[in-house]
């Protein structure tokens, strides 16, 4: 209870920091394209749900990264089987959430240096992540022999996998649906996946449904990434604009301006 009254006070003094402290905008736009007229709101919720391309994004990004959540949330349950104390399960969980940080602060250096290679990257990711995620169903289901290390290094790698793959897929997901505001495409991403944790967690109110499920759910939901990003077709527009590759009238800083991308919504 004392943790969980430090982080309220941490995330308080964090809010009144942004709030006194943070402007409305920079001094300039940090990009071109950030310069430019974007879809508004309500048009860009609708126009996202009627693009193929971004909701093929939405799907292999929030089944995922929702069920591996929801898998942390109920770790010590389904370590339990495995001889693992809560005390033990609260590490691991911590160690892969740590290790999914730091892994997505790197993919996005790494993203940052081969721009339009965001698709090869997400496809080792997530081959890399189902084979940890098919690891750890071999040690709870006690195919494989069990021991505390390997139950450690398997969750650790499922969180840098996985939660590495974060940031690409809020990247790719805005490249795909530009012109639509960036905020609104990683806000309907966020969302869906919050609602597949909820709806993985709430499979668990199922009378004597028991645990063992949610180990072959998490490395299914990671398989299911595979074809979906094999089947998603790269196009980096905004970035192209940003680059110069298609060139486009210097706006006034952030002043709107619209341009002919030829790009469509949907």
């Amino acid at each position: 209870m004392r943790l969980m009254y430090t982080e309220c006070a941490a995330c308080v003094l964090l809010l009144l920091l942004v709030v006194v402290y943070f402007p409305a905008k920079p001094p300039s736009p940090p990009s071109l394209t950030a310069s430019m007229e974007r879809t508004n709101y309500l048009h860009g919720i609708k126009g996202l749900f009627k693009h193929k391309r971004f909701l093929v994004i939405l799907v292999a990004y929030s089944v995922p990264t929702g069920v591996f959540g929801g898998l942390g949330a109920a770790l010590d349950m389904v370590l339990d089987g495995v001889g693992v104390s809560q005390y033990q399960a609260g590490w691991i969980g911590f160690y892969a959430t740590v290790g999914g940080c730091a892994a997505a602060l790197l993919m996005s250096r790494i993203a940052d240096q081969f721009l339009r290679h965001m698709k090869m990257m997400l496809l080792f990711l997530f081959v890399s992540g189902t084979a940890a995620c098919l690891w750890l169903v071999l040690l709870r289901m006690s195919y494989i022999p069990v021991n505390l290390w390997s139950l450690y290094l398997s969750n650790i790698l499922m969180g840098v996998f996985i939660y590495a793959s974060i940031p690409l897929f809020f990247e790719l997901g805005c490249e795909a649906s530009y012109p639509i505001a960036e905020g609104v495409t990683v806000g309907v991403l966020t969302i869906a996946n919050n609602v597949t944790g909820v709806i993985f967690l709430s499979v668990m109110q199922i009378p004597k449904i028991g645990v063992v499920w949610m180990p072959w759910a998490t490395l299914g939901s990671a398989a299911v990434g595979i074809p979906l990003l094999l089947l998603f077709k790269e196009n980096y527009t905004r970035t192209d604009i940003d680059t110069q590759r298609i060139i486009v009238p210097e706006p006034d800083p952030y002043r709107a301006t619209s341009i002919n991308t030829n790009t469509k919504v949907g």
